[in-house]
């Protein structure tokens, strides 16, 4: 734990005497990362939440099959159904 410690300290004095080319390091991985997360595709479907062998997938897939996607759904065709007592104001 002690050499942990050693090294850590060696790390801040760099830093403190160093100060310039630290940051210019840190800001160009901040850049490089925004850049690659830029070109990620984010996707919600149920095979990248979990694993197609899984259960709770199989329970999912077997739903879609039975009542559709549902969720889906424009939300006025779900608005009309609502009772008048029940819509916000």
């Amino acid at each position: 734990m002690e050499s942990l410690s050693r090294a850590l300290e060696r790390v801040a004095r760099f830093v403190a005497r160093r100060p310039l080319p630290v940051l210019a390091v840190v800001a160009v991985l901040a850049v490089g990362g925004a850049v690659l997360g830029l070109s990620l595709e984010p996707s919600a479907g149920t095979s990248t939440l979990v694993s197609r062998s899984s259960d709770t997938y199989k329970a999912t897939a077997d739903y879609h099959r039975r009542f559709g996607d549902v969720i889906r759904r424009p939300l006025d065709r779900f608005e009309e159904r609502v009772p008048s007592r029940c819509a916000s104001p």
